[in-house]
């Protein structure tokens, strides 16, 4: 792929501008209108010791949302006798996070995402919590301070107004369950193809030239994203690289690893590998070719 310099028209700037005006709108027009709802469930019974997975859902209440902000927290009648394993993004509707959720003093997740042009929904799938509840009880989601604001382009608020989701757990039964595990241990299927991208705008990593990439995983989600620009080692990333070399043409191999140690490989301006076999097999097929030719040359003398 040819080494491009993007100016504002491109659909990478006007990606970092609607996500600019998006977030900056929720400072700047805090007008105040409806009301939507956060709700959780769990896709089957939990009993203690389980390692489960519970989805964590906005219910847009018939208006569009193009962002939400905020944290949750989690509860249990026990003190705290649960211990979070993961965050899945996986099918999330929003597409777009400049805070992914992230796990704070053991019970709050904080996050900040978005999805242009909005979602309008009244059950939109945020994230996936996983977690392993060690005793049976009541176990709560609860928005803390969350506010979601509505694509009108003034960046007018929506509160959270649902108080909880409490989700039920029996006495233990047996050896534990662990559903993400299961999930994790069934998925064979690498992450989605995906190219690399050449990007230089003056708006961006001080007009330096970067690498941008993306996929998906639709099963355990991915992982971690690993980069290596020419000889230099290879380095864990997010969804973009600050370019070191100041040539005009680079090197670049990125691996996109999910949670369950499947991969993809995407390159740029990688020189293909001699395949030795097919040299080998060109090289006999002449050289068997120009056998025949003289062979036939000498009969043709003979008979002349």
């Amino acid at each position: 792929m040819e080494d491009k310099k993007i100016n504002p028209n491109t659909k990478y700037t006007i990606l970092f501008l609607i996500t600019s005006v998006v977030f900056l709108g929720m400072f700047i027009f805090p007008n105040i209108s409806l009301a939507s709802t956060i709700s959780a469930s769990s896709s089957g019974s939990i009993f203690a010791g389980d390692t489960a997975i519970i989805d964590v859902y906005l219910n847009t209440e018939n208006q569009t949302i193009n962002s939400i902000d905020g944290s949750i927290l989690l509860r249990d009648e026990n003190g705290g006798n649960f211990e979070v394993k993961d965050i899945s993004l996986v099918n999330s509707a929003f597409t777009m996070w400049p805070r992914k959720p992230s796990l704070e003093d053991d019970y709050k997740i904080y996050f900040v995402g978005g999805v242009p042009g909005g979602v309008k929904s009244d059950r939109a799938l945020l994230f996936r919590v996983i977690v392993k509840i060690n005793q049976s009880g009541t176990f709560t989601i609860k928005p803390n301070g969350l506010l979601a604001y509505v694509n009108d382009g003034l960046g007018t608020e929506v509160k959270i107004i649902k108080d909880s989701s409490s989700i039920s757990v029996g006495e233990s039964k047996g050896e534990p369950k662990d559903l993400w595990l299961e999930t994790i241990s069934n998925d064979n299927v690498p992450p989605e193809p995906f190219t690399i991208k050449i990007i230089q705008d003056e708006n961006l990593f001080d007009g330096r030239r970067f690498a941008y990439f993306e996929t998906t995983d639709s099963s355990s989600g991915i992982d971690y994203y690993e980069i290596r620009e020419g000889s230099n080692p290879s380095v864990r990333t997010g969804t973009s690289y600050v370019i070191i070399s100041e040539e005009k043409k680079v090197e670049l191999i990125v691996t996109a690893h999910d949670k369950a140690g499947n991969f993809r490989v995407a390159t740029l301006n990688k020189k293909d590998p001699i395949n030795w076999i097919s040299v080998l097999v060109s090289v006999l097929v002449i050289f068997v070719g120009v056998k025949i030719v003289k062979i036939i040359r000498r009969r043709r003398r003979k008979n002349a």
